[in-house]
């Protein structure tokens, strides 16, 4: 490789650049923590626009010209700052809507059809309190409201009509959106903090949750039945803490603990 230039914000990053086009323009967005969003020109590394609503860790969303960012409350804060969704115009930053959410959202929005989705769910303070907050895209009008009973610290993922997140405590969900309603919810048995994302493997229609202390657990994304859990025998190692995502491809699962081993797994 060859150095070419940099960036710098003035926060930390803990997200990857996302390069994204619009009407001709390609732009990298980086996020920042507390000094929030940078949209930077990818060919000569220069500021194009910059806004800070609050305090960014995860990617953020770009649909058709609209940019979709969530904030919380970064630790040892103090001051109780809110927490946000926000939508901003592609070329220019201008935020087109700005919402308060009840509580901090870590992770990249989720968009199914006309409605963006943020997870609920702060980390750095005791809460029970975790869930989705949907909201129309275009107007920021409010479309649907999901409790749990944790922090919701994953990844959403969007299939169809319907959105998968998993919380603090393992548990792993699944909601339809424009009917408002939590269709099942399904337990890991997890006895540690869970910050681990699904996954959803397309080819096979399976939904894929590595659970932070007890193993993966395949389950049937219509009905939530677990179709298979998998527990490393003594031969394959033991199951170690993790807080990755499965990586699937073609013909394998890939699964990395905290401890540094990745596993090759054939799919069912």
């Amino acid at each position: 490789s060859e150095y070419l230039d940099s960036y710098e914000t003035k926060g930390h990053t803990e997200a990857s650049p996302n390069i994204s086009s619009f009407e001709g323009q390609e732009l990298m967005f980086l996020v920042s923590g507390s000094d929030g969003i940078h949209a930077v020109n990818p060919h000569t590394m220069e500021k194009v626009w910059h806004a800070n609503d609050g305090h960014i860790d995860a990617s953020v969303l770009v649909v058709d010209g609209r940019v979709y960012a969530a904030t919380g409350r970064e630790k040892g804060d103090a001051k109780k700052h809110k927490s946000y969704g926000v939508s901003y115009e592609f070329a220019t930053g201008r935020v087109r809507w700005k919402r308060e959410l009840p509580a901090s959202s870590w992770m990249k929005p989720a968009i199914v059809g006309t409605n963006v989705c943020f997870i609920l769910g702060d980390i750095y303070f005791p809460s029970k309190f975790g869930g989705l907050s949907c909201f129309n895209d275009n107007s920021g009008l409010p479309t649907a409201n999901f409790r749990m009973l944790n922090p919701v610290v994953a990844r959403p993922i969007s299939v169809g009509a319907h959105i998968y997140t998993a919380d603090l405590s393992g548990n792993v969900c699944k909601f339809h959106i424009s009917e408002r309603r939590q269709e099942w919810c399904y337990s890991s048995g997890s006895k540690g903090k869970s910050l681990t994302s699904v996954n959803y493997d397309t080819a096979r229609n399976l939904i894929i949750y590595p659970s932070v202390d007890n193993g993966l657990h395949v389950l049937n994304p219509k009905s939530g039945k677990l179709i298979f859990h998998w527990m490393p025998n003594e031969t394959e190692g033991s199951w170690r803490s993790t807080y990755a995502g499965v990586t699937i491809s073609d013909d394998f699962w890939y699964v990395a603990d905290k401890t540094g081993v990745i596993r090759k797994l054939h799919p069912l």
